[in-house]
């Protein structure tokens, strides 16, 4: 265990099915060339959503970058999405934006870091955690210091199943209890859900949308771990398309012992481009 990092179950760098690090086989061509390992994710997605049994569907799901920007007569300086009318959550990849900012995500939360505390702190850095309630409830202290820092907390179920696989009632109860377990230790609900392993089709939103979260927030971008996590290896950032990182894309990392350098590894990136960190639900509303 690293000097930084609040004690938490060991493991050499692994994630299982409900969240910890696993060994990753990511690879990459460069910085910012294209990683197979975040493809082949994106394929395994595809083809989970593609085996789930279907609900009534929803309406198309694109990019929501798409959506047209409001005029620019509108004062605020932050675009927020319209909430969903529903039954279905709305899926969103990246965001519309009018500054030069990202947002960090960091998944799972079984290696919750003091280092990381203190950089937020210092940078004033929002980052958004997507948290399984066993990594949350093990340090509740170090959430509710994480929420205080400026952080905010979101849903990422129970125990971390591939929600596709799952009959619906199901699905519901892992949204719902997480979402719950969430307000009590923050006395906040959640509004947003990152379905484990990026895995969804019309019963997950259906069901993230029946638990009161209206938004279900994928990603355009990560920092993948090595096949020690972020210990010891060459960082670099997968992009969809393999291209720089852009305006409003959604960043995924994980709660990793390397997690705090690999943030200022990405902070240092995002610094030479000219892109700042956005608080990632500022950009919602219920």
């Amino acid at each position: 265990m690293q000097a930084d990092a609040v004690k938490g179950p060991s493991s050499s760098g692994r994630q299982t099915t409900d969240g910890r690090p696993r060994r990753w086989a990511l690879a990459g061509t460069g910085r910012f060339g294209t990683w197979t390992g975040l493809l082949a994710l994106s394929a395994g997605a595809a083809f989970l959503t593609s085996c789930a049994p279907a609900a009534s569907p929803p309406r198309p799901l694109a990019t929501v970058r798409s959506v047209a920007a409001p005029p620019p007569s509108v004062a605020s300086s932050v675009y927020r999405l319209a909430p969903p009318a529903g039954p279905f959550s709305r899926a969103v990849y990246s965001l519309p934006v009018r500054r030069r900012e990202v947002f960090i995500t960091i998944d799972d939360g079984w290696y919750p870091s003091r280092r990381v505390l203190g950089l937020m702190r210092r940078r004033h850095l929002p980052l958004t955690a997507f948290l399984l309630e066993r990594a949350m409830q093990e340090h509740p202290r170090y959430w509710k210091a994480f929420v205080v820092a400026g952080g905010n907390i979101q849903d990422h179920t129970v125990t971390h199943p591939v929600l596709t696989r799952l009959p619906y009632s199901q699905i519901l109860a892992q949204v719902k209890g997480q979402a719950a377990a969430i307000r009590t230790l923050t006395g906040r609900r959640p509004l947003l859900l990152r379905p484990p392993y990026g895995a969804y089709d019309a019963a997950v939103l259906r069901a993230s949308y029946a638990a009161g979260i209206p938004y279900v927030v994928l990603w355009t971008a990560s920092v993948p771990p090595g096949p020690d996590g972020y210990r010891g290896e060459r960082l670099g950032i997968a992009t969809r398309d393999g291209k720089p990182l852009r305006p409003g894309e959604i960043i995924l990392m994980h709660w990793d012992p390397g997690l705090y350098g690999a943030l200022r590894y990405l902070l240092s990136v995002l610094h030479r481009d000219g892109l700042t960190v956005g608080n990632l639900p500022d950009h919602f509303t219920r």
